[in-house]
Order: C-alpha cells, then sequence, then structure tokens
C-alpha cells in the first residue's frame, strides 16, 4: 500500500497560482486568511452590553468590558457586562485531485521536454489549485455550511432569523448577533436611497459603516450608474489584510464611503455589505508545502499574496503521475451586525 508524501511546488507554478487566483476569486482574495488549529475553527465574540447600549462596537478579543455611562453631574454610574463566548463550526475540506494519463507520461519521458512529468504534473496542479479557489470563493458567498462545506455570507450576514454558529438569531437576548437584511420579496430597481439607508441602518447598531460590498456584475453595473459622474474608482485600497492591489478591469467603485466589487461568483440580484475587520477565513494549520503564512500584512497584487491558505499538495510515493490539493478551511463572522445584506434588486 503507497503512501502519500508532500509535493514541493515550484516558485514558477506558486506564482501562477497566486496570480491566477487573485484574478478569479474576487471575494476570499479581499478576506484575511487565518491560520488556526484544532478539531473545530473557533473564535471569541462578545456581546458588548448591546442589550443596555444598542451598541456592540469594542474589539471581540475583548473577554470581559466594563462601560460606564456617567450623568451629567457625575453621581450617576452604570455599567453594562460583556462576557466572551467561544463559537464552533466545523472545518470545511476542498479537495482536488490530477493526474497524468500513462501514455502521456511514457511520451514525455521518452522526449527532450524540459521538466518532463513533473512539470505537467505541477501545470495540473496549477489548474487543480485555480479550480479549487473558484469552489471556495462560492462557498464564502453562498455555502450551506453543511456537508463540509463552508458556512457563507448568504447565511451568515444575509439571513437575521437563523441559528448562526450556534447562535438562535431569533431570541431577542441574540439581537447582537444580527445583521443588517433588507428584502423586499418582489424584485425591485435599485436607489441611491436604498444603499445610504442599508449603510446607514448598519451604522446605527454597530457604529461602523463596511469597507467593501460585494454584488453581481450586473448589480455592480447598476450601483456605479446611479453615481456616474461621482464614482471614485479605486485600483488599491488597505483592508485589514492589508494593501489590496487591483488589476485593470477589477478595480473598486467607492460609493457612498463602501468600495463596491464585482464577482462573477455573487448571488444574482443582491448586494453583501462586508466589515472586513470582522469577516476573516480561516484555515487549518496542518503540514503545508508551502511555509504558512498569516496574510494580514502581506501585499495582494497580481502576483503578490499568498494562496493556497494551508494547502497541501501530495501524492502517492510510488507513482509521479498523480497528486492532489487540499484545503481546510471556514468562514468566521465575529460580528454579523457590522455588515449586512440587500436581496430583491432587479437587474
Amino acid at each position: 500500500m503507497s503512501t502519500n508524501k508532500q509535493i514541493y511546488i515550484s516558485d514558477y507554478c506558486l506564482t501562477q497560482i497566486v496570480r491566477l487566483t487573485n484574478q478569479r476569486a474576487t471575494t476570499i482574495k479581499l478576506l484575511t486568511h487565518t491560520p488556526m488549529q484544532g478539531a473545530n475553527c473557533s473564535f471569541v465574540v462578545d456581546d458588548d452590553g448591546f442589550s443596555a447600549d444598542s451598541r456592540s462596537d469594542v474589539n471581540r478579543e475583548t473577554s470581559r468590558d466594563i462601560s460606564r455611562d456617567f450623568a451629567r453631574d457625575g453621581s450617576g454610574v452604570s455599567e453594562s457586562v460583556s462576557i466572551a463566548r467561544l463559537l464552533t463550526h466545523k472545518w470545511a475540506v476542498y479537495t482536488r485531485s490530477v493526474f497524468v494519463d500513462s501514455a502521456v507520461a511514457q511520451a514525455i519521458s521518452a522526449s527532450l521536454s524540459y521538466g518532463r512529468n513533473n512539470t505537467v504534473l505541477q501545470r495540473k496542479l496549477v489548474n487543480a489549485s485555480i479550480q479549487l479557489a473558484a469552489s471556495i470563493n462560492r462557498d464564502v458567498l453562498a455555502g450551506p455550511g453543511v456537508g463540509r462545506r463552508v458556512f457563507g455570507l448568504a447565511n451568515a450576514i444575509g439571513c437575521a432569523n437563523n441559528t448562526c454558529y450556534g447562535i438562535d438569531r431569533t431570541d431577542p437576548s441574540n439581537a447582537f448577533f444580527r445583521p443588517f437584511v433588507s428584502n423586499p420579496g418582489t424584485l425591485s430597481p435599485l436607489t441611491k436611497y436604498q444603499i445610504r439607508n442599508d449603510l446607514r441602518q448598519i451604522y446605527d447598531v454597530s457604529n461602523q459603516i463596511p469597507d467593501i460590498a460585494i454584488c453581481s456584475p450586473a448589480v455592480f453595473d447598476n450601483a456605479v450608474s446611479l453615481y456616474d459622474r461621482s464614482i471614485r474608482w479605486v485600483s488599491e485600497m488597505r483592508l485589514r489584510r492589508g494593501i489590496v492591489k487591483l488589476p485593470s478591469g477589477g478595480e473598486g467603485a467607492n460609493i457612498e464611503g463602501c468600495t463596491f466589487f464585482r464577482d462573477w461568483d455573487a448571488a444574482p440580484h443582491s448586494i453583501a455589505y462586508v466589515n472586513t475587520n470582522y469577516v476573516e477565513l480561516a484555515y487549518l494549520l496542518t503540514r503545508p508545502s508551502i511555509p504558512p503564512v498569516d496574510t494580514c500584512d502581506q501585499p495582494a497584487g497580481e502576483e503578490l499574496g499568498i494562496f493556497p491558505f494551508g494547502a497541501s499538495f501530495a501524492g502517492p510515493a510510488d507513482d509521479q503521475s498523480r497528486a492532489s490539493v487540499r484545503v481546510v478551511c471556514q468562514l468566521a463572522v465575529s460580528k454579523p451586525n457590522t455588515c449586512g445584506m440587500r436581496w430583491s434588486i432587479a437587474t
């Protein structure tokens, strides 16, 4: 019985993986990739005294916060206490396998082609990695969170009355964990008022404005047309993960202080408002063939940034024509009330 061995990807192939992934998978390019360990994806949130203050804008790492509201005469003091909760969700697993046909392998071995079989295998791994990134990107946007798949934004911030990471959002005591959601139920044209109102509603409960908005190309064009003469196009911006450089044709459009991006995988007729300070793509730190890197401070340009986050490339030790790439990851949204979603936009 053969055992798997780690496969080390050449610098050229890794550069290709990073460059092509940045072009193909818009949303996961914009999010911070955070290495984690353990049987489940785990992260800490706290309600930040939401019930007393109607806001929850203290850093999520704070495990116990005392907020004091002094009366004007200085004599009255009220306190609200927030206790952190440890949330967990099972890891999602994504795998792609590649195979170099034996006839092809024999032909290459008999020729003087540069790189021979290993070059073909690595080229196939590049293609497999791009397909894998596309699958993860789709699920980050709309994954169901079951069957070893990512719990996507459509469920984490696109619904306010479901159970999210074990928290029942229909319970009034969990109001701090609800995103802003607008769904008229019937398709209607997008307006400036709707965008402004969406952002204001999120600001009212979180004291923060989402820094990015993800939408389909059709919805993106509708939003841009509303502000045609006042659009500020963004080719580079600082997010939690660091400076993100955007290729020609993939620029963002700054609208009402929030930068809109088109993503081919985005749900039609919707806008996902995302605060990247509280939305991250966690990955399981295993034994990757690429040294694990926290991309928070890594630039993400055409050929910069790091993918695949904690991916492992492996193949049978006695077979040079088979290999696979595997990523174990999960979306972690620690403060859904800083995000939101609008549905039913006519295009």
